[in-house]
């Protein structure tokens, strides 16, 4: 439920509310409204266009949240692009214990549907290494795939946790079969303004957090309907860690 989002950063929005005049705009936690021209995920296939049907992202000062859905016919990739950012501390990683299984689950599309998995398989997307993982819906009638990728760990961090993160799926239009060469095909053509795609100075800005919508509103959007969305949007994976792995407050 969206009252569940946001809850998960009432506590981080109402510290930079009493702080407003001293937080900048684009450093306040929160759900923004994106547009295709501030979107990093980009999906240009012969069966989408860079056109994205919705974007939504959430940021504060350690992380940065990009979700994207493209649809088309039938066909249907949801995406999620986690990275950090170090308002505050330099030293941030992300961190997550989710299996490959567990984030294809995690989307709305693929609950409930008979899912069927076959053995996954690393795919060299040349800007990083992705793990893929064929399964099947509805008895076999759609045909899809799922990836993850982690990548560009912090040189300091003991435990060489990402700096990025990207995952999500891909669903052949139902009927239609899915060969290996194919979902390379497809997975290859994801690109990331930024990493394996150009990016100007203009894209990289988060915008302010706005009135409208409201962030009720933006997340009821992410959270979508039984077939796009999720109810874990933000995915809060953003960790700090000390260098080297030293001890600090909290322990060793």
């Amino acid at each position: 439920m969206a009252s569940k989002i946001l809850s998960r950063i009432l506590v981080c929005l109402s510290l930079l509310v009493l702080a407003a005049c001293s937080v900048p705009d684009d450093a306040r936690s929160g759900l923004r409204a994106l547009g295709e021209a501030g979107g990093l995920v980009r999906y240009e296939t012969a069966e989408f266009t860079s056109t994205a049907a919705m974007r939504v992202m959430f940021a504060d000062p350690s992380q940065r949240e990009e979700y994207a859905l493209f649809q088309s016919g039938g066909a249907q990739s949801e995406i999620m692009y986690i990275t950090t950012r170090h308002y505050h501390i330099t030293n941030v990683a992300l961190e997550s214990w989710d299996t490959l299984e567990d984030m294809i689950e995690g989307w709305n599309h693929n609950q409930n549907r008979n899912v069927s998995y076959d053995d996954a398989y690393d795919l060299n997307a040349e800007w990083a290494n992705m793990q893929v993982k064929p399964f099947q819906l509805d008895g076999g009638k759609t045909q899809c795939a799922g990836f993850n990728a982690d990548w560009e760990p912090p040189g300091d961090d003991s435990e060489q946790r990402p700096g990025k993160k990207l995952f999500g799926y891909y669903c052949e239009k139902p009927g239609l079969p899915m060969a290996k060469a194919q979902i390379v095909d497809r997975l290859s053509e994801i690109g990331i303004r930024g990493v394996n795609q150009k990016i100007s100075k203009g894209f990289v800005q988060v915008p302010a957090v706005k009135a409208i919508p409201t962030q009720t509103e933006l997340a009821s959007r992410v959270e979508g309907d039984v077939r796009s969305g999720t109810k874990k949007f933000p995915y809060m994976m953003a960790v700090f860690y000390q260098p080297g792995g030293g001890c600090d407050d909290f322990g060793c």
